[in-house]
């Protein structure tokens, strides 16, 4: 039988790289002039996502999933400097109530503010690269909305374990976020001892989904000590039941556009410091001040020029 005809068309070269060294945003897609690619099969797309730096698969995440983790943002002894200052700053905060209990109000084991107690959490809630993502996705004008530590603790009940919304009341959608929390992992979050349970994409649906879809769809997002949970302030999700005997702590932000409040009122707490900075001062809520008059209104507006 006679060999066929070469073609004239040189064999196909079977390329295989290992990605696991490649930081995420160098995974592209099979394009041979990037320096990085990774070979994926596909037919008839016209249109993909391309990663254009390091928050790139963070931004991706968000955007579709409703979050992603920022993985080793702090080092171990600033983990363990945070969990003695939180605690410190809750026992005062217990000691400021008169009249009534935190479990009278189902506030208990929530550090409320801690920055507004101590300067170190100023430090951490303008901390970078976590204060350079939010940047990336909603511009150079956003505040602080909330600031907490959540003191989960073993095998006793609070308020973060309904499931909730951190914006909430809330029943609608936006194609952008309206807000973006930053939950730094001040211990491991495992399966044991209540790490945070959300519901994947909720953040583009107006109502809480059935209970038989929460059963079927929610997810338990575990993170060493030093992470950072990502999400969507829309997202669905609650705090998971510790069944450890060991408390397990989280520092919770919440970045909002300029269109929504603070929860409390940081300026007036924190008696005008870093008001002089102009990065803290948008970040903090000074700007954010209603002008108590229309002169008031047309100083500042004249201040601005």
């Amino acid at each position: 039988m006679p060999r066929p005809e070469k073609s004239g068309l040189k064999p196909l070269t079977l390329l295989t790289i290992s990605t696991r060294r490649l930081p995420p945003w160098k995974l592209k897609s099979a394009d041979p002039d990037h320096k990085y690619f990774l070979m994926m099969n596909s037919y008839g797309i016209t249109q993909q996502t391309k990663l254009s730096d390091k928050f790139g698969i963070n931004k991706e995440e968000l955007s579709i999933q409703g979050y992603s983790v920022l993985p080793a943002v702090l080092n171990p002894e600033e983990c363990a400097r945070v969990a003695e200052k939180l605690h410190h700053i809750y026992d005062r905060q217990l000691g400021e109530i008169e009249g009534y209990t935190l479990e009278d109000i189902r506030d208990q084991y929530v550090a409320r503010m801690p920055l507004a107690y101590d300067d170190y959490f100023v430090t951490l809630a303008g901390r970078s690269p976590v204060i350079d993502l939010i940047r990336s996705l909603m511009g150079d004008y956003f505040i602080l909305h909330l600031q907490n530590g959540i003191l989960n603790m073993p095998e006793k009940d609070h308020q973060q374990r309904n499931w909730h919304r951190d914006l909430p009341y809330q029943n609608y959608t936006s194609s952008r976020p309206l807000a973006l929390n930053a939950m730094y992992c001040i211990d491991d979050f495992t399966a044991d001892n209540g790490a945070t349970w959300l519901i994947p994409h909720s953040h583009k649906m107006e109502a809480m989904p059935s209970d038989t879809y929460i059963r079927k769809h929610r997810q338990q997002v575990l993170a060493k000590a030093g992470d950072v949970l990502l999400m969507d302030s829309m997202i669905f999700h609650k705090a998971g039941e510790n069944h450890t005997d060991q408390v397990r702590i989280g520092v919770n932000h919440v970045y909002a556009t300029g269109m929504i409040r603070p929860q409390i009122d940081i300026p007036a707490m924190l008696q005008g410091k870093f008001q002089d900075d102009p990065f803290l001062r948008i970040l903090l809520g000074y700007a954010a001040d209603v002008p108590g008059s229309v002169k008031a209104w047309r100083d500042i507006r004249f201040s601005r020029k």
